[in-house]
């Protein structure tokens, strides 16, 4: 009975932390092009 552990150090993993930088960087460069459209 293997069970994955959803605390910490899942989130700290450098492949999710990676993933949450990129995430957020290409949200806020959607929003400045989209503001620079208009």
């Amino acid at each position: 009975m293997r069970k994955v552990d959803p605390g910490n150090f899942n989130f700290l993993q450098p492949g999710w932390f990676v993933l949450h930088v990129l995430a957020i960087f290409g949200t806020i460069m959607l929003g400045m092009a989209l503001e620079r459209r208009t």
